[in-house]
């Protein structure tokens, strides 16, 4: 806390308040009365606490906080830090959308402190783990919004490790996903995170890089476990999959032990609601140019940047390193056009098939003359798809993401000729 005090409120009996100061996601300071509830630990295996407070204007809220000693720990405040950034960069990108209601809602913070703390509005539902959901409706909607919900923060290059029970919560009609501190960034290292089975197999290892799709099996995890009342298999599709219509129609591939061979989060949203993840990446894409959220009418669809990507080997061969070169092109209208105006942009490369991609993350400013270089090493021969996001490196907003289909031969079929990698254009 970073000032309190212990004298009762006027007119009023109960538990002491204490005063809090805290900053509100708009930047205001604010100092406010208020009454703790009982507190507890959010996830054992975690160091914040979280408790229930009561403020002067009673408004529930829920303080996620450290405790001094948990705070001298750098990886513990760095996980709150996490958090409370992932938290204002949600609240900012989806605060005029319907799609805020998927995520907990900050209300203030405050981070310099010796017992740090974060502010949320009370949560809405209650959580998965008390929750058996027997009808195929809500099956259909409480996937469809866990599925949402992964597209948008894919949208910002970023996915949410630790989705299990405990974080999904349910209120008859919507859900609400918690557990922001298990965010990480896509491509970077995998680290072991989460329980099994709803980490999935590669994250329980902590092997390779982090991949979207570690999300989509953590949901199907707790899709069954909402189902079934059972934890499902740890690194295989439970055997009783196709007793449960919801699951075997729209789910099967998720289960899958490698991330490779599971389908993309906007892949299962339109599977479960034809359009969705359209209509999620055009809220992202209104965000990233400051606009309000509405539909991006079909005649101003056309980009004002593009991302060229080319191969700069002439024999795409497996088990060989290829490189690739990425480079971003801005319309002689857009602001980025002036090589003094182009912000720096940080460029995560996200393989979405067998291959390896390095490095991971590439800094680059669109002034730049030269590209930005990354080396493809598939095993396979076959083709291999490969994601390109690029975030704003100071905000870590995700601009534009574009992915490209890599033909790669095999030693003895290896054509000569230079090949060019046919990306997706995306829209900064």
């Amino acid at each position: 806390m970073t000032n309190s005090r212990h004298s009762p409120l006027p007119g009023q009996g109960g538990p002491a308040p204490a005063t809090l100061a805290f900053t509100v996601p708009s930047g205001r300071r604010r100092v406010a009365p208020v009454r703790f509830g009982r507190e507890s630990r959010r996830d054992p295996q975690l160091p914040q606490r979280i408790r229930r407070l009561l403020d002067d204007e009673g408004q529930q809220c829920v303080q996620v906080r450290l405790t001094a000693a948990d705070a001298a720990n750098p990886a513990a405040r760095a996980l709150l830090d996490a958090e409370a950034g992932t938290a204002l960069r949600l609240r900012r990108v989806l605060a005029a959308t319907a799609y805020a209601a998927l995520f907990p809602r900050i209300i203030g913070y405050e981070l310099d402190a010796a017992e740090p703390f974060l502010l949320y509005a009370a949560p809405r539902g209650t959580a998965a783990a008390r929750t058996h959901v027997t009808g195929a409706n809500d099956q259909r909607v409480i996937a469809r919004d866990l599925m949402l919900a992964l597209c948008l923060l894919d949208g910002q290059g970023l996915v949410l490790r630790g989705i299990s029970p405990a974080t999904v919560l349910w209120d008859g009609t919507s859900v609400q996903l918690w557990g922001l501190e298990g965010v990480a960034r896509a491509g970077a290292p995998r680290t072991r995170w989460g329980r099994a089975p709803y980490c999935s197999p590669e994250q329980r290892r902590g092997e390779g890089l982090v991949d979207s799709r570690d999300a989509v099996w953590s949901v199907a995890q707790v899709l069954y476990r909402l189902v079934t009342g059972r934890h499902g298999p740890t690194d295989r599709a439970p055997v009783d999959l196709d007793e449960h219509r919801v699951l075997a129609e729209t789910l099967r591939g998720a289960f899958a032990p490698r991330a490779a061979d599971r389908p993309t989060p906007a892949r299962l949203l339109d599977l479960l609601e034809p359009g969705a993840a359209r209509r999620v990446r055009h809220a992202a894409v209104a965000d990233a140019l400051g606009a309000e959220d509405v539909p991006i009418p079909a005649p101003l669809a056309a980009p004002r940047c593009r991302a060229d990507l080319m191969l700069l080997d002439d024999h795409p061969c497996a088990g060989t390193p290829v490189r690739l070169s990425v480079k971003l092109v801005a319309d002689s209208a857009h602001p980025w056009a002036r090589p003094d105006a182009g912000p720096s942009l940080e460029i995560v490369a996200v393989p979405l098939s067998g291959a390896e991609v390095t490095p991971a993350t590439v800094v680059y400013s669109p002034g730049n003359a030269d590209s930005a270089q990354f080396r493809v090493t598939a095993v396979e021969p076959g083709m291999h798809r490969i994601r390109f996001t690029f975030l704003h490196h100071d905000t870590g907003v995700a601009l534009q993401q574009v992915e490209a289909d890599l033909d790669i031969e095999g030693p003895e079929t290896a054509e000569a000729g230079r090949r060019r990698a046919t990306p997706r254009r995306g829209r900064s």
